[in-house]
Order: structure tokens, then sequence, then C-alpha cells
């Protein structure tokens, strides 16, 4: 999906955004809109763990365990 500045170009802010800073409308597919400038955040549903391993598709990422040394 396409991702678009915060403000629009006339310089409001999109509006009717979902959870994820994203919507359809003015005539485009659905498409994000990055987060208000110092929010420190591109999508509003991106999360990560640091330090997962998925050593096999399917599985659920834990950042609390380390993988098996070699």
């Amino acid at each position: 999906h396409a991702i678009f500045p915060h403000m629009m170009a006339d310089g409001t802010e999109p509006e009717g955004l979902d959870a994820c800073y994203g919507r359809e409308g003015e005539g485009l597919p659905y498409h994000y809109h990055v987060g208000s400038a110092g929010s420190n955040q591109i999508l509003g549903c991106l999360a990560a763990q640091t330090g997962c391993v998925l050593p096999e598709s399917g599985m659920v990422c834990d950042a609390s365990r380390r993988p098996p040394r070699p």
C-alpha cells in the first residue's frame, strides 16, 4: 500500500484514518498517512519485538528467548 505524508497538499490533516493511519478515498485505493511530526511513528499498527528469531514458519515471536547456539 502507498504511504503518504501526514499532511494533505493543502496543509490540512487527513480525515477518516483508521487505527493504522490508513484509509480509502479521494479516488485512491487503501493507503497510509505517516504519523504526525515528532510522533516517531510511520504506521499506526507497526509493532515488533527486538531480538526475535523464528526458526520455523508459523511460530510466535518471543523476544525473551534466545536462539540456540550452533
